[in-house]
């Protein structure tokens, strides 16, 4: 099958990867900055300083002297441009017409070094993200993913919210977050992947001209998992809500594993989609909830695995006895033919659909250097989906779903954590 992208990689005498993918059939242009920074990066004392630098580096520079600057320049050229932090990555990005192009690297290079930090900006956006983070704890159906991360991984970097600590981020200072800044904002920390209309000499020769001047540094090193559970966690958050917020799930697999993709199907099956076994059941058959999911969440040394969903209070039970029944059929069924093979296009689908632009290819390839230090192709990764059988399903279903290690985080008017925990069990199978 022929490649539906072509690429070229590079390395600045820096250390920064480049990646340059030319897309001839677009005038856009999509630049993707990747930094090895996040909150696993961080310590307790420092929890939320990257994201707190994530926010100022829209701010100001030397050159372009405030916020109103920047986005002028932006919207000047009908640009859109955005960042964000992750737990093992910040991302910054800018998506133009072709003829700007020089321009978002000069943009991206200017704010990723010479940001000022000006006191006046960081307390403005101390205030901003203490807001934030008070407006996700209102919002159970997001509030109960940082309860569930932190049922797992607990008072480990993983386990940190990504906003940040409130009682740390009202002491950060400005020399502390520009030390942080100037140790993660280094060469061999960035990996820059660059799709559209673009030549691949030119556009290197631009890249290398903005961002060759970055210090090299060393790499970043987070502080490796630390997982030893050996039964089950159950935490209640008692709130007078609309709905019960739940998630359900377990330890599972990093990047690099041999079942990573044989995981990702069993996911899809059970909660991937409006076709999956929890959407067809809950939603579709007994309407006892308004959303429902699963997501397999990787690492760079671990990952999990968890269905969440949202229900009336009075269908919480059943609900969870459903979610648990289906984890019992997966472990001791093979999933049919037909189901298998639904999922394995649907992944084809959904892995092609997700090219089909300069933003979805510049994000492909930066995420697969960043995450595997390599870049499989798309036919190479579907190659290894088509290759997963019903058998390594169920294999990997009776390696995560462990009735002993299940963890449960739940909001809702509910006290009674022991009637949770009894239910916490795989053994009987929906009929």
């Amino acid at each position: 099958m022929k490649e539906i992208f072509e690429y070229e990689k590079f390395t600045l005498n820096n250390g920064i990867k480049v990646l340059l993918a030319p897309v001839k059939t677009t005038r856009i242009v999509s630049v993707n900055v990747l930094v090895k920074t996040g909150s696993r990066y961080e310590r307790k004392n420092s929890n939320g300083i990257t994201h707190f630098i994530e926010h100022l580096l829209f701010k100001g520079t030397d050159r372009r002297t405030d916020a109103l600057v920047i986005s002028k320049e932006i919207d000047n050229m009908g640009a859109d441009m955005n960042g964000s932090t992750g737990q093992e990555y910040s991302h910054f990005y800018v998506k133009l017409l072709d003829e700007h192009f020089e321009k978002a690297v000069d943009i991206l290079s200017d704010i990723l070094s010479c940001s000022k930090f000006e006191q006046k900006h960081i307390e403005t956006e101390r205030t901003a993200i203490l807001e934030e983070i008070k407006m996700r704890k209102d919002h159970p159906s997001i509030y109960v993913w940082e309860i569930f991360n932190r049922l797992l991984y607990g008072d480990q970097p993983l386990g940190f919210d990504i906003a940040g600590n409130e009682r740390v981020l009202n002491k950060i200072s400005r020399s502390e977050m520009f030390e942080h800044f100037r140790e993660s904002f280094i060469g061999s920390n960035i990996i820059i992947s660059l799709a559209g209309n673009i030549d691949v000499k030119s556009a290197l020769g631009l890249v290398n001209r903005y961002f060759g001047g970055f210090e090299s540094g060393c790499s970043a090193e987070f502080l490796p998992v630390h997982e030893s559970q050996t039964s089950q966690a159950v935490e209640l958050r008692y709130q007078k809500t609309e709905q019960t917020h739940l998630c359900i799930g377990n330890r599972a697999y990093n990047y690099e594993h041999p079942d990573y993709y044989a995981l990702a199907l069993m996911n899809l099956i059970i909660g991937g989609n409006m076709s999956s076994r929890l959407f067809t059941i809950l939603r579709e058959e007994k309407g006892l909830v308004y959303s429902v999911g699963a997501l397999n969440q990787s690492f760079f040394d671990t990952g999990n695995f968890v269905v969440h969903a949202g229900a009336g209070h009075g269908n919480v039970e059943e609900t969870l006895r459903i979610i648990l029944g289906e984890f019992a059929r997966m472990k001791s069924e093979d999933v049919k033919e037909e189901e298998l093979e639904r999922a394995k296009n649907a992944v084809t689908g959904y892995l092609y659909m997700s090219l089909d632009s300069s933003s979805g290819i510049a994000g492909y390839i930066g995420g697969q250097e960043l995450r595997l230090g390599r870049i499989l192709t798309p036919e190479e990764r579907l190659g290894l989906i088509k290759k997963v059988t019903a058998q390594d399903i169920r294999r990997v279903a009776n390696d995560i779903l462990k009735d002993e290690t299940l963890n449960l985080a739940l909001i809702g008017p509910f006290k009674d954590k022991e009637k949770f925990e009894k239910m916490l069990t795989t053994r009987t199978v929906n009929t």
